[in-house]
């Protein structure tokens, strides 16, 4: 009858601020999870999660995951499940004159599909997939002139179709001497149907189009190895940019040691909202 997991969780959150308020929430949480194989080659996942935040009814989210290895090295894969978050401390209790939160913010709620493939020929490792995510209720930050505070608000649903792509290649398995020893490439692309809405959004709205990202791992003098790490991205709202990062790492004796620099192109760049992300640092 293949193997299982059964758990779950009751715990308190609390914050007492000059801000926000005193408030406190409990929760509480009950899950389970059953794997069956068939030969090694079929697999099953059949889950589910009950949770209950504060004041909100019990709520229960299934998921199921089924996997197919054709032949030694390729394997497809299907799963469906559902979704959810609940409004932080910050949306519902917020009272300044920017922003302002909202008690009765309800859930977000979201059902995610995805089909996809893993194929692993060495010295070659390829992951495809694509996905749709239905969202519902989603929390976000509006206002409908730049006058007005921002208003946090349950404001629509979001349909997101996506296609990813990862290809990892291990050079030392062609090149024994080679110093590289691994090269990665990705790409994520995303299409949603949020139209043209009445209001200003903060960041619900202004997600990826694309995002294409490059890592290469190589060794360094002494045993230690060095990863660089190049991304661009593509936002809804025509912001693009391109980030490089990189680590040293390596190990003397028993003293691990690591130096690592982000953002080496000093890129301006915004992730949420109007909050600018960090320059050039070490």
């Amino acid at each position: 009858w293949g193997s299982g997991v059964i758990g779950g969780e009751i715990s308190q959150e609390k914050i007492h601020g000059n801000s926000l308020g005193d408030h406190r929430r409990d929760k509480a949480n009950i899950f389970a999870e059953r794997l069956l194989k068939y030969e090694n080659r079929f697999s099953i996942t059949i889950g589910g999660c009950g949770y209950k935040y504060g004041d909100l009814d019990w709520n229960f989210e299934p998921g199921v995951d089924l996997g197919f290895r054709v032949r030694p090295g390729l394997r497809f894969y299907g799963n469906v499940g559902g979704a959810f978050r609940v409004p932080t401390f910050t949306e519902l209790y917020t009272a300044s004159s920017a922003n302002k939160g909202n008690p009765d913010l309800e859930p977000e709620r979201a059902w995610t599909t995805e089909l996809g493939s893993t194929i692993h020929s060495d010295p070659f490792h390829i992951n495809m997939s694509v996905f749709r995510r239905q969202g519902e209720n989603l929390i976000d930050w509006v206002r409908n002139n730049p006058e007005n505070p921002w208003q946090a608000e349950n404001i629509t649903s979001l349909n997101t179709n996506g296609l990813e792509l990862d290809i990892r290649y291990y050079p030392q398995r062609h090149f024994a001497g080679l110093p590289v020893y691994l090269i990665q490439i990705g790409t994520t692309w995303l299409k949603s149907d949020a139209g043209a809405p009445s209001y200003q959004s903060k960041y619900a709205l202004n997600y990826l189009n694309r995002q294409l990202q490059t890592s290469i791992e190589h060794g360094l003098p002494f045993g230690f190895h060095q990863t660089w790490n190049l991304s661009n991205r593509d936002r809804k709202n025509g912001d693009e940019f391109t980030l490089l990062d990189s680590k040293i790492s390596g190990q003397i004796q028993t003293i691990g040691i690591s130096f690592t620099v982000s953002n080496i192109l000093d890129e301006e760049y915004y992730e949420i909202g109007l909050v600018e992300m960090p320059g050039r640092w070490f």
